[in-house]
């Protein structure tokens, strides 16, 4: 009987191909288009990833809010300030409306992080230092996997990046140009979720911490930054004070109602976050192993240039805990995921750390294995939702879509407008329409602007309720009230992916009709 053998040479060859990737990274002068390379790469296999993993379900229900909202441009949004909208409203001018065009601009928007990160680092760190900060983000979850899940969250770690690394230069050289640079995307940050917010403290903190703090305060720069970044910033106060304040209203749907749920919160936060880069803390553990001076070294750094890192990168994750307390606000650990663009600085810039060639070699070695193994298991994920199940009901969304389409137009010949269902299935559901119909969730404490007995009476609604869905059912008793109901359509739906069958499940649609 032959027996098998691992192809050992092949193996061989890889390392040595990966080992030289990672000296031409390491020279004084590093390929910049070697990298380029290296990342479209990671763009496309992660794009890939998410179209094969999740085939067998439609998009997040997050991701179809934020294409409703694209729809309907204006200068807020009921949750949350514009840019993402605005983001997605130009990529969608530019690509289809299909779940493979929305995973490729997620993975994208991190792989800009991830180059800016990487050209930030220059200031800190040189030669194979600087070469590892790429692939040590490549083994964080934020950086692949949770990207795949576009909301206003990921958007936030491109951003952040770029406000980064724009401060830091324009710090340095008092630049007009860069000020301004950082004050457009200071601004479009905030105007991507108020979190930002804590960027600008860690900002503000590393520059009063600095020796080098009164030189740039008389200078133009941090004038030039205010000034443009609350430029940006202020057609969306006006459209606050006219619409009167949604985003603050859902702010306080995130509030703690108890201390012991004000805990656990917290909790989430701290070790959540830990737990998000033990990826990269466990494979520098290995290949460093650092002394206790290094770590203290790293955790308190002894000259100007790191401390002024150092602030950028710990002032907005230790900020958001006192303000949580304060607040109640329940903070969550996915929203660290903007912060971690400073990671590989803070984690290698120390003098203590001695980091060789071939322990960056491991750690490109292990972010292409984690690729390697994300792709050969993505049919067996694709797989395993089909057959047990994802939540949200995303496993059915596109055939209710479908369904809902089909129902409309033997109702009526005039264009969907709404269609209302709980907030999961709505904002799933719509993407798939053509005609671009709002959502009206039956189950949130949100009011959407368009959500008017004039607007559903002269347009009509399309109601989609599982079944049994009690709640669901009595919201849309009291929504169809005073509505034109032409029909309701009960179908099955049962989830197919590949030659594999999913549960059935059972949904009701009601026509509600134009008048």
């Amino acid at each position: 009987m032959p027996k098998f053998e691992l192809p050992t040479d092949g193996f061989r060859r890889l390392i040595v191909f990966v080992h030289r990737l990672v000296i031409r990274l390491s020279r004084p002068e590093p390929d910049q288009r070697l990298l380029l390379g290296i990342l479209i790469a990671y763009w496309a296999a992660w794009a890939l990833y998410g179209i094969i993993a999740k085939s067998s379900q439609g998009i997040h229900a997050d991701m179809g809010e934020v294409a409703a909202w694209s729809w309907d441009l204006q200068w807020g949004t009921p949750k949350h300030p514009p840019f993402l909208p605005v983001l997605v409203r130009v990529w969608f001018s530019i690509f289809p409306y299909a779940d493979w065009a929305y995973y490729l601009l997620a993975i994208g928007l991190v792989v800009v992080a991830i180059y800016f990160s990487w050209l930030m680092s220059g200031y800190w760190l040189s030669g194979i230092k600087r070469a590892a900060v790429p692939f040590l983000l490549m083994l964080v979850p934020f950086y692949n996997f949770l990207a795949l899940r576009l909301d206003h969250n990921v958007v936030l770690i491109p951003l952040w990046a770029v406000t980064t690394y724009a401060f830091a230069r324009a710090f340095r050289t008092h630049s007009r140009v860069w000020s301004a640079a950082t004050g457009v995307a200071a601004g479009a940050a905030v105007l991507a979720k108020y979190w930002s917010f804590f960027l600008l403290l860690g900002l503000i903190t590393a520059v009063l911490c600095d020796r080098r703090r009164w030189q740039f305060l008389k200078s133009p720069a941090p004038w030039i930054m205010t000034a443009v970044s609350f430029g940006l910033v202020v057609p969306h106060l006006i459209w606050l004070d006219a619409n009167q304040y949604p985003t603050f209203a859902y702010a306080r749907h995130r509030l703690a109602e108890t201390w012991p749920d004000l805990g656990d919160a917290l909790i989430n936060y701290t070790f959540g976050a830990v737990a998000y880069v033990a990826g990269p803390l466990a494979v520098l553990a290995v290949v460093v192993r650092p002394t206790r001076q290094a770590l203290y070294d790293t955790l308190f750094p002894a000259d100007d240039d790191r401390r002024f890192a150092a602030a950028m990168f710990w002032v907005p994750l230790l900020a958001a805990i006192p303000f949580a307390l304060a607040t109640s606000t329940g903070v969550n650990a996915l929203w660290t995921m903007s912060e971690l663009s400073l990671l590989g600085v803070v984690l290698l810039s120390s003098p203590l750390i001695q980091l060789k060639r071939s322990a960056v070699t491991i750690i490109a070695m292990v972010a292409i294995a984690v690729i390697v193994l994300a792709l050969l298991a993505s049919p067996v994920v694709a797989y395993w939702k089909n057959r047990y199940g994802v939540e949200n009901h995303a496993a059915y969304t596109r055939q209710l879509a479908v369904e809902v389409d089909k129902d409309w137009r033997q109702a009526t010949t005039q264009p969907l407008r709404f269609v209302a269902a709980n907030g999961v299935i709505a904002y799933a559901t719509i993407f798939y329409l053509d005609s671009h119909p709002l959502p009206i969730s039956l189950s949130t404490r949100v009011k959407l602007e368009w959500n008017t007995p004039d607007a559903l009476k002269r347009f009509g609604v399309a109601v989609i309720c599982a079944v049994p869905d009690s709640g669901c059912a009595a919201a849309r008793d009291r929504l169809e009230a005073g509505l034109a109901v032409a029909r309701r359509f009960d179908v099955v739906i049962e989830p197919h992916w590949l030659w594999f069958n999913g549960a059935p499940r059972a949904y009701a649609i009601d026509v509600a009709l134009p008048q």
